[in-house]
């Protein structure tokens, strides 16, 4: 529901868009394009406000995938650690409360009273269209019964010849019933699926060549189907009633629809003849006073206002050149080309990734065996204390590295020499991914991602690509090779309920995996990868919109699904800007996430 009231925002922005562009246009072209094509150019604009088809790349879909800014850091929150020993450890190591934290606890807040916003405007908007269509098609139903109960045939036959003249001029087949009610204030037609053409009891006075081109004009509405153009017309005004320019526009619409009916019919009249048909609509204005409102109708004359440009129209209708007709081609396609450029929000947006992704050739690698190349210390037997001296050159320094390993309450001494940049420093930091056991952490970071990868879920491609493969859900993640020492933290989803009395309630959770970058850091939080994991019925939930699991009105973006499972990438997940989401968002376009079926 919340998508669909932003594509609705969006199409009426797109919409609103064209609008002003025709407005802005329309002295350009009023007298130097023909009527009908200025009447006609409004399907573009109709079609664009309710047409949610649009491209990625579209400015409006863009726009409204655009990242709100934040003055705050984001903090990620994983479960503790369950192994006795390495929570021992955690404990005195844990820092003090990251200065970002009360920051992301007020950002639920807002995201929590931004969601009731979207759903009281969603409600409003349903309630107001709802009850605008019933009105509109109330009062036209009821107009429409009065109308024929408050109507008779037309028995005079020099009328019915008329009829039958004007009809074979403007190349009908099938002519409407011709009906005379006292109580319209004009020639009109009226009916969608069964028109008829109503005359006045001051028009059959009329003598012929004045009551010719009468019926000559209400023929033409018929021809040209106006009445459903105006029907679609009303039925964009319900969808977008908050909408103003779309107001103007169907008044704009409405007017176009005379003036062009009376090019139709004056087109190929000689000046005579036009001054005839001129002088028809001035009398429709002297005799006929307002008596019963219409709906839904095309009538002869519709106010004063308008009558000077139709007048003029009649007088200067003629056959347009066929550069006026080229022109006008192009000026379609430019608006047809625009309409689709500026588009409307998709669903998923620009984060939604395929289902399918590349697959990485793991040629000369083993996934039983750690390669080589990977850093971090190795495993230490299970019973007793082991050291490992490693010495790693650059061009230039050296530093010593004194890492404490917990493994299954033994403690190791890893004391391995690296140098960083040409400069000396200690640095005690947690395992990384491709190490056999998780290790303590008294440095700056992430205390809680001991839930590494062991070896033989990393591998090495040979285009310096490393793989992450999942055995407990079943997918592999390609990563770059700047990711090697990566680590995994385990964190859960919950899903609240969308409806009905428990609706805010917890009703789903499951596993949600953060690949955490090795520059991570408390006092730098580095850009993760979060993976939502889904059961197949949790996702058809997600889909029916029946559960939620974020606050912002979006819901999770698939990226990859297996027989059992489906993962997906969290609704605004760098909502925060963190170090590092440029580089994310990068690797997140390039479908890393394969699904597969190596379960345990």
């Amino acid at each position: 529901m919340n998508n669909l009231f932003k594509e609705v925002l969006s199409m009426s922005l797109s919409g609103s868009l064209l609008i002003l562009l025709i407005l802005l246009i329309r002295p350009i072209v009023k007298n130097r394009f023909s009527k009908a094509w200025q009447y006609y150019l409004w399907i573009i604009v109709l079609i664009r406000l309710i047409l949610p088809f649009s491209p990625e790349f579209s400015m409006v879909n863009n726009l409204f995938h655009q990242k709100p800014i934040h003055n705050y850091t984001q903090t990620m929150v994983s479960p503790q650690n369950t192994n006795p020993s390495v929570q021992e450890n955690n404990s005195q190591s844990q820092p003090d409360k990251p200065a970002g934290e009360d920051s992301v606890v007020t950002s639920q807040k807002e995201e929590k009273i931004s969601i009731d916003l979207w759903r009281i405007g969603i409600y409003l908007w349903l309630s107001v269209m709802v009850l605008l269509f019933l009105i509109r098609q109330i009062r036209y139903f009821s107009f429409l019964r009065l109308m024929k109960n408050s109507s008779e045939p037309v028995a005079d036959k020099r009328i019915k010849l008329l009829l039958e003249r004007a009809a074979r001029e403007v190349r009908i087949t099938r002519v409407p019933q011709l009906k005379v009610n006292s109580r319209i204030a004009s020639p009109m037609l009226i009916g969608l699926i069964k028109p008829s053409v109503y005359l006045t009891d001051l028009t059959l006075g009329w003598d012929d060549a004045r009551l010719y081109y009468v019926l000559r004009h209400e023929l033409m509405h018929y021809k040209r189907h106006d009445l459903w153009y105006k029907w679609f017309s009303g039925l964009i005004q319900c969808i977008h009633w908050f909408n103003p320019l779309v107001t103007v526009m169907n008044k704009q619409i409405n007017l176009q629809c005379e003036i062009s009916c009376d090019e139709a019919v004056a087109r190929d009249l000689s000046r005579e003849e036009k001054m005839v048909y001129g002088n028809v609509l001035l009398d429709a204005v002297s005799e006929n006073t307002p008596r019963f409102s219409s709906v839904l109708s095309s009538t002869l004359y519709e106010d004063k206002k308008s009558m000077k440009e139709r007048i003029s129209t009649i007088i200067m209708a003629n056959q347009k050149s066929k550069k006026s007709k080229t022109l006008s081609i192009i000026i379609t396609l430019v608006f047809c080309a625009a309409a689709f450029w500026l588009g409307a929000y998709t669903m998923g947006g620009r984060n939604t990734q395929k289902s399918t992704a590349s697959t990485v050739n793991n040629q000369g690698t083993n996934s039983g065996k750690d390669d080589t190349s990977n850093s971090g210390a190795t495993g230490s037997d299970t019973d007793n204390q082991s050291s490992n001296n490693t010495d790693s050159q650059n061009s230039e320094n050296s530093q010593n590295d004194n890492t404490d390993s917990v493994n299954n309450g033994n403690t190791q001494n890893n004391n391995t020499d690296n140098v960083n940049n040409g400069n000396s420093q200690n640095d005690n930091s947690n395992t990384p991914a491709g190490s056999d056991k998780p290790s303590a952490n008294t440095s700056g970071k992430d205390p809680e991602a001991t839930a590494a990868p062991d070896k033989d879920n990393t591998s090495a491609s040979e285009n310096d690509s490393i793989v992450y493969s999942n055995t407990d859900f079943g997918f592999d993640v390609k990563l770059p090779a700047d990711w090697k020492g990566y680590t995994i933290v385990e964190d859960t989803w919950q899903g609240t309920n969308l409806s009905g009395k428990d609706a805010g309630k917890v009703i789903e959770s499951g596993t949600k995996l953060l690949l955490r970058n090795p520059n991570w850091t408390k006092k730098n939080p580095y850009q993760d990868i979060p993976i939502m994991i889904f059961t197949k019925e949790q996702w058809k939930a997600i889909e029916a919109e029946k559960v939620a699991v974020s606050a912002a009105p979006v819901p999770p973006s698939k990226l990859a699904e297996n027989s059992k499972y489906v993962f997906a990438l969290p609704p605004r997940y760098n909502f925060a800007f963190p170090t590092g989401y440029e580089e994310v968002e990068k690797i997140m376009d390039s479908n890393p996430i394969t699904g597969t079926e190596n379960m345990k």
